[in-house]
Protein backbone atom coordinates (compact mmCIF):
# COMPACT_ATOMS: atom_id res chain seq x y z
CA UNK A 1 0.00 0.00 0.00
CA UNK A 2 1.26 3.15 -0.99
CA UNK A 3 -0.01 6.84 -0.12
CA UNK A 4 -0.36 10.01 -2.25
CA UNK A 5 -2.39 13.36 -1.55
CA UNK A 6 -3.03 11.91 1.38
CA UNK A 7 -4.87 9.03 0.05
CA UNK A 8 -4.35 5.52 0.68
CA UNK A 9 -3.77 2.99 -2.76
CA UNK A 10 -4.49 -0.48 -2.03
CA UNK A 11 -3.69 -3.41 -4.41
CA UNK A 12 -5.88 -5.47 -5.99
CA UNK A 13 -5.72 -9.15 -5.28
CA UNK A 14 -7.28 -9.99 -8.83
CA UNK A 15 -9.77 -12.16 -6.89
CA UNK A 16 -12.59 -9.28 -5.43
CA UNK A 17 -12.77 -5.99 -6.18
CA UNK A 18 -10.91 -3.25 -4.22
CA UNK A 19 -10.83 -3.70 -0.24
CA UNK A 20 -13.31 -1.81 1.97
CA UNK A 21 -11.13 0.73 3.14
CA UNK A 22 -10.13 1.82 -0.50
CA UNK A 23 -13.74 2.85 -1.21
CA UNK A 24 -13.41 5.74 1.13
CA UNK A 25 -9.79 6.87 -0.88
CA UNK A 26 -11.87 6.66 -3.89
CA UNK A 27 -14.28 8.49 -2.86
CA UNK A 28 -11.79 11.42 -1.78
CA UNK A 29 -10.15 10.97 -4.63
CA UNK A 30 -13.55 11.31 -6.71
CA UNK A 31 -13.51 14.87 -4.25
CA UNK A 32 -10.08 15.60 -5.48
CA UNK A 33 -11.29 15.43 -9.30
CA UNK A 34 -14.94 17.45 -8.94
CA UNK A 35 -13.03 20.50 -7.34
CA UNK A 36 -10.79 20.37 -10.09
CA UNK A 37 -13.66 20.34 -12.41
CA UNK A 38 -14.87 23.64 -14.24
CA UNK A 39 -17.85 25.70 -12.35
CA UNK A 40 -21.25 25.11 -13.37
CA UNK A 41 -24.53 26.43 -12.61
CA UNK A 42 -26.62 23.66 -14.20
CA UNK A 43 -25.46 21.06 -11.94
CA UNK A 44 -25.20 20.88 -8.29
CA UNK A 45 -22.45 19.80 -6.12
CA UNK A 46 -23.76 15.99 -5.67
CA UNK A 47 -23.65 15.82 -9.97
CA UNK A 48 -20.31 17.16 -10.54
CA UNK A 49 -19.31 14.50 -7.58
CA UNK A 50 -20.56 11.60 -9.37
CA UNK A 51 -19.23 12.65 -12.72
CA UNK A 52 -15.59 12.96 -10.77
CA UNK A 53 -16.52 9.23 -9.17
CA UNK A 54 -17.22 8.20 -12.82
CA UNK A 55 -13.79 9.32 -13.87
CA UNK A 56 -12.34 8.23 -11.55
CA UNK A 57 -13.86 4.41 -11.72
CA UNK A 58 -12.99 4.64 -15.22
CA UNK A 59 -9.34 5.95 -14.91
CA UNK A 60 -8.98 2.95 -12.22
CA UNK A 61 -10.64 0.17 -14.76
CA UNK A 62 -8.39 1.48 -17.74
CA UNK A 63 -5.08 1.22 -15.49
CA UNK A 64 -6.24 -2.38 -13.74
CA UNK A 65 -6.59 -3.43 -17.58
CA UNK A 66 -3.40 -1.93 -19.01
CA UNK A 67 -1.54 -3.62 -15.75
CA UNK A 68 -3.33 -7.06 -16.38
CA UNK A 69 -1.50 -6.46 -20.10
CA UNK A 70 -4.04 -5.88 -22.63
CA UNK A 71 -3.23 -6.31 -25.91
CA UNK A 72 -2.85 -2.82 -27.83
CA UNK A 73 -3.68 -0.63 -24.60
CA UNK A 74 -0.78 0.71 -23.32
CA UNK A 75 0.40 2.89 -19.95
CA UNK A 76 0.43 5.72 -22.43
CA UNK A 77 -2.91 5.31 -24.52
CA UNK A 78 -4.21 4.62 -20.48
CA UNK A 79 -3.69 8.07 -19.65
CA UNK A 80 -4.79 9.75 -23.27
CA UNK A 81 -7.72 8.21 -22.86
CA UNK A 82 -8.47 9.50 -19.17
CA UNK A 83 -7.16 12.80 -20.24
CA UNK A 84 -10.02 12.87 -22.91
CA UNK A 85 -12.91 11.64 -20.47
CA UNK A 86 -12.01 14.34 -17.70
CA UNK A 87 -11.97 16.97 -20.71
CA UNK A 88 -14.63 15.88 -22.26
CA UNK A 89 -16.49 16.51 -19.24
CA UNK A 90 -14.83 19.32 -18.16
CA UNK A 91 -15.65 20.93 -21.45
CA UNK A 92 -19.39 19.78 -21.03
CA UNK A 93 -19.95 21.34 -17.91
CA UNK A 94 -18.09 24.63 -18.70
CA UNK A 95 -20.70 24.48 -21.61
CA UNK A 96 -23.67 24.06 -20.05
Amino acid sequence: MGERFGIPIFARDGRSGPPIQSRAALRRLAQLVADILPPSTALNSSDVLLLGLSIVAAADELLMTWSDGAEGLTRDRAIDVITLLFDATAHHISST
